[in-house]
């Protein structure tokens, strides 16, 4: 390894990338499949998005020598998930632009979930009305945004419990 000290914004936006490019890959496959409102599948957008994380505080934790501290790691996991947040919101902008039935479709299976939950109807019009106002494309990349940005933060901190490897100070 070199001397020089490795930049933890590199490392954490090339790792976020090849996150983002893995999620809107599948993304792209539960549209085209028409399983975008599939609960279970969207379990799995949280586990590609956990385990590209772990790998990318991994990675930076190797081209810092080999040794990174628990804050360290849990900074490049926050910073990972906030590059792959960006990118991902920014393509799901995208494909609500490019299809606008797609809102539709989501805000029908909320309403059917909702109703199926025994809520009122009058209860849940009103509910509707409300995220109805929030489904735009431009509000749905701030929402997704804050939401990568919060897994981000839990994921983070549990994975920096097993990426952290502090150098030992007696060699």
């Amino acid at each position: 390894m070199s001397d020089q000290p490795v930049s933890i914004w590199k490392s954490t936006m090339q790792s976020g990338a090849i996150i983002a490019m893995l999620m809107i890959i599948f993304l792209l496959i539960t549209y085209i499949g028409g399983l975008t409102t599939n609960k279970a599948l969207s379990y799995v957008s949280y586990l590609i998005l956990f385990g590209g994380m772990y790998w990318g505080m991994k990675t930076y934790r190797t081209q810092s020598g080999g040794y990174v501290s628990y804050g360290k790691s849990f900074q490049s996991g926050v910073l990972v998930s906030l590059f792959a947040g960006i990118i991902i919101s920014f393509a799901t902008y995208i494909l609500y632009m490019l299809d606008p039935g797609l809102s539709e479709t989501v805000l029908q299976e909320a309403e059917n979930t909702l109703l199926e939950n025994g809520i009122s109807e009058d209860m849940v019009e009103m509910q509707m009305d409300m995220v109805r106002k929030m489904m735009t494309p431009m509000m749905m990349f701030w929402m997704g945004l804050l939401g990568y940005i919060l897994l981000g933060l839990v994921f983070s901190v549990i994975a920096a419990i097993f990426v952290k490897k502090e150098a030992d100070p007696f060699s």
